[in-house]
Protein backbone atom coordinates (compact mmCIF):
# COMPACT_ATOMS: atom_id res chain seq x y z
CA UNK A 1 0.00 0.00 0.00
CA UNK A 2 3.25 1.93 0.08
CA UNK A 3 3.44 2.80 -3.21
CA UNK A 4 -0.66 3.37 -3.89
CA UNK A 5 -0.49 6.06 -1.19
CA UNK A 6 3.23 7.41 -0.89
CA UNK A 7 3.99 8.05 -4.77
CA UNK A 8 6.52 11.00 -5.63
CA UNK A 9 7.31 12.63 -9.09
CA UNK A 10 10.33 14.49 -10.64
CA UNK A 11 10.24 16.41 -13.47
CA UNK A 12 12.35 15.77 -16.34
CA UNK A 13 14.13 18.81 -18.40
CA UNK A 14 16.35 18.63 -20.91
CA UNK A 15 17.55 14.92 -20.11
CA UNK A 16 18.60 15.68 -16.09
CA UNK A 17 15.80 15.15 -13.52
CA UNK A 18 14.34 18.35 -11.25
CA UNK A 19 13.48 17.52 -7.64
CA UNK A 20 10.96 15.44 -6.22
CA UNK A 21 7.38 16.44 -5.04
CA UNK A 22 4.50 14.33 -3.59
CA UNK A 23 1.16 13.56 -4.46
CA UNK A 24 -2.05 15.09 -3.29
CA UNK A 25 -4.41 12.19 -4.28
CA UNK A 26 -2.66 9.05 -4.57
CA UNK A 27 -2.34 7.37 -7.49
CA UNK A 28 -4.28 8.40 -10.84
CA UNK A 29 -5.86 6.66 -14.15
CA UNK A 30 -2.79 6.86 -16.51
CA UNK A 31 -0.39 6.96 -13.59
CA UNK A 32 2.53 4.45 -14.20
CA UNK A 33 1.76 2.25 -11.88
CA UNK A 34 -1.84 1.87 -12.15
CA UNK A 35 -2.61 -1.40 -14.57
CA UNK A 36 -0.40 -3.12 -11.79
CA UNK A 37 -3.62 -2.45 -9.18
CA UNK A 38 -5.91 -4.07 -11.94
CA UNK A 39 -4.31 -6.82 -13.64
CA UNK A 40 -5.84 -9.60 -12.19
CA UNK A 41 -9.06 -7.62 -12.63
CA UNK A 42 -11.17 -10.59 -14.63
CA UNK A 43 -8.50 -13.02 -16.01
CA UNK A 44 -9.05 -16.42 -18.09
CA UNK A 45 -5.99 -18.81 -17.45
CA UNK A 46 -6.00 -21.57 -19.52
CA UNK A 47 -3.65 -24.92 -20.09
CA UNK A 48 -3.58 -28.83 -20.20
CA UNK A 49 -5.85 -30.31 -18.10
CA UNK A 50 -2.98 -32.68 -16.50
CA UNK A 51 -1.93 -32.38 -12.66
CA UNK A 52 1.32 -31.42 -13.61
CA UNK A 53 -0.05 -28.13 -15.69
CA UNK A 54 -2.36 -26.73 -13.13
CA UNK A 55 -0.42 -27.38 -10.06
CA UNK A 56 2.17 -24.95 -12.18
CA UNK A 57 -0.37 -22.60 -13.54
CA UNK A 58 -1.90 -22.30 -9.74
CA UNK A 59 2.21 -22.39 -8.50
CA UNK A 60 2.39 -18.93 -10.95
CA UNK A 61 -0.37 -17.50 -9.93
CA UNK A 62 0.30 -17.70 -5.67
CA UNK A 63 3.72 -16.45 -6.83
CA UNK A 64 2.24 -13.38 -8.47
CA UNK A 65 -0.41 -13.17 -5.89
CA UNK A 66 2.44 -13.28 -3.07
CA UNK A 67 4.41 -10.34 -5.29
CA UNK A 68 1.84 -7.94 -6.46
CA UNK A 69 -0.35 -8.53 -2.73
CA UNK A 70 -3.46 -8.71 -5.48
CA UNK A 71 -5.53 -12.04 -4.06
CA UNK A 72 -8.23 -14.22 -6.12
CA UNK A 73 -11.97 -14.01 -4.87
CA UNK A 74 -12.38 -17.78 -4.09
CA UNK A 75 -16.11 -16.84 -4.32
CA UNK A 76 -15.87 -15.58 -7.53
CA UNK A 77 -13.43 -17.87 -9.18
CA UNK A 78 -14.14 -20.97 -11.04
CA UNK A 79 -12.41 -23.47 -12.99
CA UNK A 80 -13.44 -24.92 -15.95
CA UNK A 81 -12.79 -28.65 -17.81
CA UNK A 82 -13.59 -30.69 -20.60
CA UNK A 83 -12.64 -33.79 -21.22
CA UNK A 84 -10.95 -34.37 -17.30
CA UNK A 85 -10.67 -36.93 -15.53
CA UNK A 86 -12.84 -37.04 -12.62
CA UNK A 87 -9.45 -37.94 -10.24
CA UNK A 88 -7.57 -34.73 -11.82
CA UNK A 89 -10.92 -32.51 -11.57
CA UNK A 90 -10.54 -33.36 -7.39
CA UNK A 91 -7.17 -32.45 -7.05
CA UNK A 92 -7.56 -29.28 -8.77
CA UNK A 93 -10.62 -28.24 -6.31
CA UNK A 94 -8.17 -29.89 -3.49
CA UNK A 95 -4.79 -27.73 -4.15
CA UNK A 96 -6.52 -24.40 -5.54
CA UNK A 97 -10.16 -23.84 -3.35
CA UNK A 98 -12.00 -22.67 -6.44
CA UNK A 99 -15.69 -24.23 -7.50
CA UNK A 100 -16.00 -26.33 -11.09
CA UNK A 101 -17.92 -23.91 -13.02
CA UNK A 102 -19.93 -25.51 -16.27
CA UNK A 103 -19.88 -24.82 -19.73
CA UNK A 104 -21.48 -22.10 -21.15
CA UNK A 105 -19.83 -19.58 -19.09
CA UNK A 106 -20.18 -15.55 -19.46
CA UNK A 107 -17.09 -13.49 -19.84
CA UNK A 108 -17.58 -10.22 -20.27
CA UNK A 109 -20.82 -10.11 -21.82
CA UNK A 110 -20.43 -13.34 -24.36
CA UNK A 111 -20.96 -16.88 -23.94
CA UNK A 112 -17.52 -19.19 -23.44
CA UNK A 113 -17.82 -22.73 -24.91
CA UNK A 114 -15.78 -25.60 -25.28
CA UNK A 115 -17.50 -26.01 -28.32
CA UNK A 116 -17.33 -24.89 -31.91
CA UNK A 117 -20.90 -22.02 -31.19
CA UNK A 118 -24.08 -22.81 -33.15
CA UNK A 119 -26.85 -20.33 -34.33
CA UNK A 120 -28.83 -21.47 -31.28
CA UNK A 121 -25.67 -20.30 -28.71
CA UNK A 122 -26.06 -16.94 -30.56
CA UNK A 123 -29.21 -15.95 -29.93
CA UNK A 124 -28.51 -13.61 -27.29
CA UNK A 125 -26.49 -11.59 -30.01
CA UNK A 126 -29.02 -11.36 -32.40
CA UNK A 127 -31.81 -10.43 -29.09
CA UNK A 128 -29.62 -7.61 -27.66
CA UNK A 129 -29.19 -6.30 -31.44
CA UNK A 130 -33.20 -6.36 -31.38
CA UNK A 131 -33.47 -4.51 -28.65
CA UNK A 132 -31.11 -2.02 -29.85
CA UNK A 133 -33.66 -1.41 -32.37
CA UNK A 134 -36.89 -1.11 -30.49
CA UNK A 135 -35.77 1.42 -28.46
CA UNK A 136 -34.94 3.42 -32.02
CA UNK A 137 -37.66 2.30 -34.16
CA UNK A 138 -39.98 4.72 -31.69
CA UNK A 139 -38.16 7.71 -32.93
CA UNK A 140 -38.32 9.52 -36.42
CA UNK A 141 -35.08 8.83 -37.57
CA UNK A 142 -33.14 9.86 -40.58
CA UNK A 143 -31.81 7.80 -43.20
CA UNK A 144 -28.06 9.12 -42.22
CA UNK A 145 -29.06 8.74 -38.68
CA UNK A 146 -30.18 4.82 -39.40
CA UNK A 147 -27.02 4.09 -41.24
CA UNK A 148 -24.84 6.08 -38.27
CA UNK A 149 -27.06 3.89 -35.43
CA UNK A 150 -25.96 0.55 -37.71
CA UNK A 151 -22.24 1.07 -37.84
CA UNK A 152 -21.40 2.57 -34.70
CA UNK A 153 -23.79 0.31 -32.29
CA UNK A 154 -24.84 -2.82 -34.40
CA UNK A 155 -21.73 -3.62 -36.39
CA UNK A 156 -19.66 -3.06 -32.76
CA UNK A 157 -21.67 -5.82 -31.33
CA UNK A 158 -21.57 -8.23 -34.25
CA UNK A 159 -17.84 -7.30 -33.96
CA UNK A 160 -17.37 -7.80 -30.47
CA UNK A 161 -18.70 -11.47 -31.14
CA UNK A 162 -16.46 -11.59 -33.85
CA UNK A 163 -13.49 -10.98 -32.10
CA UNK A 164 -14.31 -13.98 -29.59
CA UNK A 165 -16.12 -16.68 -31.84
CA UNK A 166 -15.89 -17.53 -35.99
CA UNK A 167 -20.33 -16.70 -36.26
CA UNK A 168 -22.15 -18.97 -38.07
CA UNK A 169 -23.35 -18.31 -41.86
CA UNK A 170 -26.70 -17.95 -40.88
CA UNK A 171 -25.64 -15.49 -38.36
CA UNK A 172 -24.36 -13.56 -40.28
CA UNK A 173 -26.90 -13.36 -42.36
CA UNK A 174 -29.28 -12.94 -40.10
CA UNK A 175 -27.54 -9.62 -38.84
CA UNK A 176 -27.47 -8.29 -42.23
CA UNK A 177 -31.24 -9.05 -42.05
CA UNK A 178 -32.06 -7.24 -39.39
CA UNK A 179 -29.09 -4.22 -40.16
CA UNK A 180 -31.12 -4.19 -44.01
CA UNK A 181 -34.72 -3.94 -42.08
CA UNK A 182 -34.09 -1.11 -39.70
CA UNK A 183 -32.26 0.76 -42.53
CA UNK A 184 -34.99 0.34 -45.12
Amino acid sequence: MVCVTTPKFSLMLNGSTHGFFASKRGLRQWDPLSPLLFVVYDLILCCKGETTFISMLLQCFKLFSDTSGLKANIQKSAFYCASMQQEVIKQVVDLSGFTIGTFPFRYFGVPIYFKRITNADCESLVDKMLARIKIWSSRNLSFASRITLINAVLMSIHSYWAQVFVLPKYVLNTVETICRAFLW
